[in-house]
């Protein structure tokens, strides 16, 4: 695991390692922009399998908006 200590230690990428010790899975993330107080979104995300036989896979996201953090939800009841 990778943390960005600038960010409150978000975690910034995941290592996932298979049986034969080599790398499994990857999870990334990268331009953070902070929205609140110290909580911070990624702009980028990526999560790839590597399978060593045979063909794995990579799946990118970019969010081009995040709105209403630590707002509450219009239309649904507080559970407080």
């Amino acid at each position: 695991m990778h943390v960005a200590p600038q960010l409150g230690y978000v975690l910034t990428r995941i290592e996932h390692l298979n049986a034969r010790r080599q790398l499994g899975e990857l999870h990334e993330c990268g331009e953070f922009k902070e929205l609140a107080p110290a909580i911070s979104f990624p702009r980028y995300l990526c999560s790839q399998a590597f399978d060593y036989d045979r063909p794995g896979y990579i799946v990118e996201y970019e969010l081009l908006e995040i709105a209403m953090v630590n707002e509450p939800i219009p239309g649904r009841k507080s559970s407080r």
